[in-house]
């Protein structure tokens, strides 16, 4: 008897489920719509999901409503952001159309949702956006730096490496002379290190290298990031910049013993940090040169690769 009651129990439960779900796929493009324009960002966020299931249906109703000028740029940007999810190839044209859209947060999602696309026509269109980003639309600087971690390319290598000049130039100048441009387009180094690691041309490794900056406090730096790209290109010119932050790294953790760290401390936690970019620093210089440092002590493995350095003459 309990069992029967168990079975039927789930079946019930089951069969409410089943039409709870394919009543929500059925609702009307329409009212998704509505829902896309509300203020409630979580109905929003499932409407979006919602019609990008429903393709066919939704992309003509998405379409107009993205190239409406007199609608909110937030609902816009949303419909946008549906039309990348869907991928459909026709709506290329219509969201490079929108990189020179008079609303900035329309011209970020539309490189965000062109990403997600590809093809040769979206890379190109995203290479000409990047250029004009650096010369004027700073705001959108991280978005279509990001796109190009989704779609690395050789051809954006050398804007790549100048947004890195930047962050490097940023890094030297006074903390009183940095700029809210400034600021965005540091938030931009990590995506563009991202993309010039998955390029892995050798000539990114030195100037990546200059970035990792061992002062920095560790919920603040991207020092682990910049070690990934370098482990991924391989290039020697990071050799001695490696070096070099190695040696400031051991000097900073001198008495630090590696064991057991209570990581709900912060100041643990940032040993534990030091730690791990130790580690990794030294996973670089063993990848690049092919060299394995000995594993006895910090200053046994950093006088290793000092007189590395000096045998190398780099």
């Amino acid at each position: 008897m309990i069992i029967r009651f168990t079975t039927f129990l789930f079946l019930l439960c089951f069969l409410v489920f089943n039409s709870f779900s394919q009543a929500t796929a059925q609702k009307p493009v329409e009212q998704l719509i509505g829902e896309l324009k509300g203020d409630d960002r979580e109905l929003s966020d499932i409407a979006i999901n919602e019609l990008s299931n429903q393709k066919e249906k939704s992309i003509p109703t998405l379409t107009s409503l993205a190239t409406q000028l007199t609608e909110n740029s937030i609902v816009r940007a949303r419909a946008v952001i549906v039309l990348g999810k869907i991928g459909d190839k026709n709506s290329v044209p219509l969201l490079i159309k929108l990189l020179k859209d008079k609303e900035s947060y329309v011209r970020g999602t539309s490189a965000y949702s062109l990403s997600q696309i590809g093809g040769e026509q979206v890379k190109l269109a995203l290479l000409e956006f990047l250029e004009r980003c650096l010369q004027k639309d700073y705001e959108n600087l991280p978005r279509v730096t990001e796109a190009f971690t989704q779609l690395p390319d050789v051809r954006a290598f050398p804007l790549l490496i100048k947004i890195v000049k930047i962050g490097l130039k940023q890094k030297s100048a006074p903390a009183s002379r940095k700029t809210e441009k400034d600021i965005v387009r540091n938030s931009t180094l990590r995506y563009a290190v991202d993309a010039l690691g998955q390029i892995g041309d050798s000539r990114a490794s030195g100037l990546i290298a200059q970035l990792l900056d061992s002062t920095v406090y560790y919920a603040d730096s991207y020092d682990y990031l910049y070690l990934e790209a370098i482990l991924k290109i391989k290039g020697k010119d990071a050799i001695p910049y490696l070096i070099s932050y190695l040696e400031k790294l051991v000097e900073k953790m001198k008495g630090q013993i590696e064991q057991e760290i209570d990581v709900t401390n912060i100041g643990n936690r940032q040993n534990e940090y030091n730690i791990g970019i130790y580690r990794q620093t030294v996973k670089c210089l063993e990848a690049i040169t092919g060299q394995q440092s000995i594993d006895a002590t910090r200053e046994d493995v950093l006088i290793f690769w000092q007189q590395y350095l000096r045998d190398s003459r780099m």
